[in-house]
């Protein structure tokens, strides 16, 4: 994904028949997994991408309501690695919530493009602290040390945000997914 920047053409949701949640989405946003299970990513060329390179977040994040039965909010499962990006110059696009979350709350200072974010909410029911990846989020970028990683601490409502860079528990493990690249041949 290289310079997504462009307006957000999305319908939004009550404005037709094919609103939908998209339209959350800032500009400039490389790759993003909204309640997204079993996804690997790779080799990938993530650049000057605004807001993010690649967002992990589950469904909640949208504010809308989530009462389908049978049906997982949450993203898991998530297997991130080797994977190429390169920040873009200036300043998170501020049209939507996400990117003003970004702009403000991020772990590596006010107004700062990042590489990877993810929202860090999880399925309480599966451990009580996210230090364990009960999402199973694994990011395996050989270039780690370098990227800037915010985890965020949405969970305790709006006025107790919080950022980490600490990427630790979502490194060093490995997620099965079974991808079939055969009908990829020739791209």
């Amino acid at each position: 994904m290289i310079e997504n920047n462009h307006e957000n053409f999305a319908t939004p949701i009550g404005e037709g028949p094919n609103g939908n949640t998209v339209t959350m989405i800032p500009p400039g946003s490389g790759i993003v997994l909204l309640a997204a299970k079993e996804v690997e990513i790779f080799n990938n060329r993530i650049l000057r991408n605004k807001t993010f390179g690649v967002a992990i977040a589950s469904y909640q994040i949208t504010g809308f309501p989530d009462e389908a039965p049978n049906w997982s909010p949450y993203t898991s499962d998530i297997y991130l690695h080797d994977n190429q990006y390169d920040r873009s110059e200036g300043f998170p696009d501020l049209t939507r919530e996400l990117g003003q979350l970004v702009s403000i709350y991020n772990a590596h200072g006010k107004a700062r493009t990042q590489d990877i974010i993810y929202d860090g909410i999880w399925d309480t029911t599966l451990s009580e602290t996210i230090d364990t990846n009960p999402m199973r989020i694994c990011i395996s970028e050989p270039s780690m040390s370098e990227l800037y990683f915010s985890r965020f601490v949405l969970m305790n409502g709006e006025d107790n945000i919080e950022a980490f860079k600490e990427s630790a528990p979502f490194q060093n493990c490995k997620v099965e997914v079974l991808t079939n690249t055969d009908q990829l041949t020739g791209m």
